[in-house]
């Protein structure tokens, strides 16, 4: 945050402001993962995994859509000379180019290597087959293939194989 940058198109713009907008789109990005995995994880089949991605989707683009309302005067003239001047303002990027890129070079090496150390953990037990289960039951149907239903039933784990 700058007061000489954001200042001069938004003269209302406090540090609190920012840091609470800042702090909200934070949150949005993170509660749209959780969601995401949800979506993943809860649903049955692929077709519900298309029509709940469809729907979010559907969802995000009314944002957009009410900004491009906006622009053309639809919710007022108010709001239409705030999107204009959203969409034509321009900042200055001004760093500390020293101080910011060393930060911004151990934040971006902790994260990766965070990643890449859960990867590995979780590559490393199921390799070794932590995760697979002792008992599956299958249910096959036979609307397809008639004899591929005497193969449903109780599969017991094999460790020999």
């Amino acid at each position: 945050y700058s007061k000489k940058r954001i200042g001069k198109a938004f003269p209302n713009a406090t540090y609190w402001k920012w840091f609470v907008a800042t702090f909200i789109m934070f949150i949005s990005g993170a509660l749209g993962l959780v969601v995401t995995t949800l979506l993943v994880v809860t649903a049955d089949d692929v077709v519900d995994l298309l029509l709940d991605f469809t729907a979010a989707e559907f969802v995000t683009m009314l944002d957009n859509s009410a900004f491009v309302l906006a622009q053309y005067g639809f919710l007022g003239p108010t709001n239409k000379d705030e999107s204009h001047k959203i969409v034509e303002t321009k900042y200055e990027v001004c760093r500390k180019r020293q101080q910011m890129s060393v930060l911004r070079g151990v934040m971006l090496s902790s994260v990766f290597f965070a990643m890449l150390g859960t990867w590995i953990y979780f590559l490393i037990h199921q390799m070794i087959g932590t995760y697979l289960p002792q008992f599956i039951i299958v249910q096959f149907g036979d609307s397809l293939n008639l004899g591929i239903g005497a193969y449903s039933g109780l599969y017991q784990l094999d460790h020999d194989l």
